[in-house]
């Protein structure tokens, strides 16, 4: 880890954004009722997206950051107007008032900023699982598409313990043909996985080509935010529960790739880092 005093001014600020940016989101994450906060989601949803959008810029630069945001943002509101208007890729279902405006009438604005918000450390979390680094050099198309798959089914873990409470507890959605999971359809699953993956591979691919340029100077515990931030999202579904009977999914489905994420970042020797040389995509 570098010294304090050797960082530059806008790193700095950077630093403790993300430092308090994390500890706002444990707040949230640890309380048993999030309306107990009077919070309402097109405000809290934007909030933590901007963590993941500060992080990936300390981590490769505005440039993948506005790119990595553009192509879950365009995919992800793409897809959720196909869904809402067809019934294809998740299912029947369309918006309640819950989430605020919605873009054409049909899907919230805030919708695009929370499929990047967790993408984002859902990817983070692959690429240690698979190369033992955060952002490791690609190895080929095969390389690519596997972190791709694996990140998408660590971001729809998240979604397992979340759609259950939103639509059973908050109301943001409701789902015109109810399914077997908590009344919500494997459809559902199916079309979150797919979405994700294709963010991911697109992103991948695109940003491949582009040089690298982060803000940050790759702190070990910086870089690990991320993980934190998933782990009090997993820790938050539990307190939550609703219905109960989630509130024993999330250690399995998201603790477990956590964990060897962790084990992983433990181990790794982050050698582009510590040499001062930026990550490449």
């Amino acid at each position: 880890m570098s010294a304090w005093g050797g960082k530059s001014g806008a790193e700095k600020v950077l630093i403790v954004l993300l430092v308090l940016l994390v500890l706002v989101l444990a707040a949230f994450a640890l309380r048993p009722q999030v309306q107990d906060l009077k919070v309402p989601f097109e405000i809290l949803v934007p909030v933590f997206a901007v963590f993941s959008l500060v992080h990936c810029a300390y981590l490769l630069g505005w440039r993948h950051t506005a790119a990595f945001f553009a192509i879950a943002a365009v995919v992800s509101m793409g897809a959720e107007l196909i869904g809402t208007v067809t019934g294809a890729i998740f299912g029947e279902y369309h918006y309640t008032e819950v989430l605020g405006p919605k873009l054409f009438g049909e899907v919230p604005i805030v919708i695009p900023l929370a499929w990047f918000l967790m993408l984002y450390p859902s990817w983070l979390i692959a690429n240690l699982m698979v190369r033992g680094e955060p952002v490791p050099v690609s190895r080929g198309f095969g390389d690519l598409a596997w972190r791709s798959l694996l990140g998408a089914l660590v971001m729809t873990a998240w979604d397992l313990t979340l759609d259950p409470y939103m639509v059973g507890f908050a109301g943001a959605w409701v789902w015109d043909q109810p399914g077997a999971y908590f009344g919500i359809p494997i459809q559902n699953y199916v079309g979150w996985v797919g979405t994700s993956f294709v963010v991911l591979l697109l992103f991948q691919a695109v940003v491949g080509k582009l040089q690298v340029r982060p803000l940050g100077s790759g702190d070990r515990w910086v870089i690990a935010l991320p993980l934190v931030s998933y782990g009090f999202q997993s820790l938050g579904d539990v307190l939550l529960g609703h219905p109960p009977e989630t509130a024993i999914v999330s250690p399995f489905v998201m603790g477990i790739p956590l964990l060897f994420a962790a084990t992983a970042f433990g181990r790794g020797g982050f050698s582009r880092f510590a040499k001062g040389e930026p990550p490449i995509s």
